[in-house]
């Protein structure tokens, strides 16, 4: 809705100046001051013109923006988990906080995953908060994106170009068209780990309204699968004291009394032995596929939907029954000892599948990377 105020003679006098000739700056100019301002100054009598222009479009296109709170819309989620924003970033001078856990505005005092000043997104990272929030890109379509990309996410950081500008994650979510001083969102999807630990797809779907007025963002948001690759190097020379590891993040646990019986832990440590929380390892669901030699990294996505094993007693003494021995090479010659690289699928103590590569071994200890494998339907 748009208000009118009597106009000041001051503006009188310049709308009257206008008629007579001069350049003004259309609605589509002021919804991207800064790229225009970039084009039409060219010399010092347009920067004078552009300036009154742009001073008398932004007083009577935001007398309403200003004077009114602002109009938020949220909705959802829906029956596909969609939540969709309608986002009133016109202030130049205000920055709207964003909860993408909570599905609501909220402020910079509280957790926030999004801030939105006009076409400006920052996230609660980096050079921007401190909430550990990052972002990746991809082209995908929103409407088929099940998972996040394995890497790729990044967070707000400092002027890395000398152009006097952080380097923002959301920097580039649209394309400019000089022409008309439109923002188009770029096609494609963002991902965003959330200050709470999820990860959500979001789509940007329009930077106006239904008047076709600058600086509401539309946006929509589902949750997907956190694909993210975890690393970790561990010291497990103690044949003696095994290293009990949750697979997300892949983070250490202490030893568990009975791990027998515990379901906390997915995968142990012991010199050249990896054992599941499965079989005679434990009471959990772990199993573990090896894939072929040549089957690379990249290329596993999606869990077998069947050839899996599990941790059994030994049937000789040259074995140790576990279902991850083919993570080394041995060398009976020199008795060494290497990761041998190969891929493996595991399903951690509740079920969830995973793929595993033990990177290198060096007299027990062990670098090794994980990421969330999606499941056969």
């Amino acid at each position: 809705m748009h208000t009118f105020a009597l106009w000041p003679p001051a503006t009188l006098l310049l709308l009257s100046s206008l008629a007579a000739g001069c350049i003004a700056k259309s609605d589509a100019d002021s919804a991207s001051d800064a790229e225009a301002d970039a084009d039409t100054d060219t010399d010092a009598d347009t920067d004078a013109d552009t300036d009154a222009d742009t001073d008398a479009d932004t007083d009577a296109d935001t007398d309403a923006d200003t004077d009114a709170d602002p109009e938020h819309r949220i909705s959802g989620p829906d029956g596909d988990g969609v939540t969709t924003y309608a986002i009133d970033a016109r202030s130049s001078d205000l920055w709207v906080h964003v909860d993408l856990d909570a599905g609501a505005v909220t402020d910079a005092s509280g957790p926030w995953s999004l801030a939105l000043q006009r076409y400006t997104l920052h996230v609660n990272g980096g050079s921007s908060g401190d909430g550990d929030v990052s972002a990746a890109f991809t082209e995908d379509s929103f409407d088929h994106v099940v998972a996040t990309p394995e890497q790729g996410f990044a967070t707000d950081a400092p002027d890395a170009d000398e152009d006097g500008e952080p380097e923002l994650v959301f920097g580039e979510w649209y394309d400019y068209d000089g022409s008309t001083h439109a923002l188009t969102p770029r096609p494609g999807t963002w991902f965003v780990a959330t200050t709470g630990g999820d990860t959500l797809a979001l789509v940007i779907d329009s930077y106006y309204d239904a008047a076709g007025d600058s600086g509401t963002v539309t946006f929509r948001t589902k949750p997907v699968l956190d694909r993210r690759i975890s690393e970790g190097t561990f010291d497990a020379s103690d044949a003696e004291a095994p290293v009990y590891l949750s697979l997300p993040g892949l983070t250490e646990l202490a030893a568990p009394s009975d791990p027998t019986t515990d379901l906390g832990w997915d995968l142990s440590l012991a010199r050249t032995t990896l054992r599941l929380n499965g079989g005679v390892s434990g009471s959990g669901s772990g199993a573990a596929y090896t894939y072929p030699d040549s089957t690379t990294w990249d290329a596993v996505v999606q869990a077998p939907p069947e050839g899996w094993t599990t941790d059994a007693e030994p049937t000789s003494p040259h074995e140790d029954g576990t279902a991850l021995a083919a993570w080394y090479d041995y060398d009976p010659a020199t008795h060494a000892v290497s990761a041998s690289g190969r891929v493996h699928a595991l399903r951690d103590a509740a079920g969830a599948p995973w793929k595993l590569q033990v990177l290198s071994w060096s007299d027990g200890t062990l670098s090794l990377r994980v990421a969330r494998l999606v499941d056969v339907p």
